[in-house]
């Protein structure tokens, strides 16, 4: 069993930058609900490349995410769980921020994301870090429950290649990171856990890169 702290790492929060464009008023666009296909999606890739690949844009209606490629490209809420059914490579959009669990007053019970037997991996879009999409959780976990966390991948593996990834867990039982191998290549973690393990896994943590 391999475990830090309550408090792990120091991360690095993308400066989200707005501009604002007015001629004869403001239109807003419609929420996009439907599941998306876009391809020619780019990413960052483990070894630093470029690369682009046909990716499912995320829409907070889901729920289960089938294994594949899926991108957050706008700022999007989650208030329900997100269980994996296969491995999920997910990007995360220039200055763009998921959240799972919509803040400290607003967050979830039991498991964020996570999934038996299928693994996790997140990307950012590069070239730089400056402008890295952020994924920010928010979660609970009581009752002694040792097989749960923010983000638990149970037979599974969580690999962070870019990113930032912000993990608030609260409660008495789980960690903010649980399953059973961490690999970090990448991307800037801060996870905050009251009152158990920050990271806590039944394998290996791997720390490749990153902050």
């Amino acid at each position: 069993m391999k475990n830090f702290g309550k408090q792990l790492l120091k991360g690095l929060i993308c400066l989200t930058l707005a501009a604002a464009l007015v001629m004869g008023g403001v239109t807003s666009a419609p929420a996009v609900t439907a599941r998306a296909d876009m391809p020619g999606t780019t990413y960052r890739d483990v070894d630093g490349e470029i690369k682009t690949v046909n990716a499912i844009r995320l829409t907070n209606s889901m729920e289960e995410l089938e294994g594949g490629w899926y991108i957050a490209d706008d700022n999007i809420t989650f208030s329900h769980k997100i269980t994996l059914k296969g491995d999920v490579n997910l990007i995360l959009a220039k200055c763009v921020t998921m959240k799972i669990g919509a803040g400290e007053n607003s967050r979830l019970s039991g498991i964020a994301i996570g999934g038996n037997g299928y693994n996790l991996t997140i990307y950012d879009q590069g070239p730089v870090d400056n402008y890295a999409g952020t994924l920010k959780i928010y979660n609970s976990c009581a009752n002694n429950a040792v097989d749960y966390g923010s983000i638990f991948m149970l037979n599974a593996n969580f690999v962070l290649n870019g990113g930032n990834v912000i993990v608030n867990h609260y409660g008495n039982a789980g960690a903010g990171i649980g399953g059973n191998n961490f690999i970090m290549n990448g991307g800037n973690l801060v996870v905050y856990s009251e009152d158990m393990s920050a990271v806590n896994m039944r394998g290996d943590i791997t720390i490749n890169g990153g902050n």
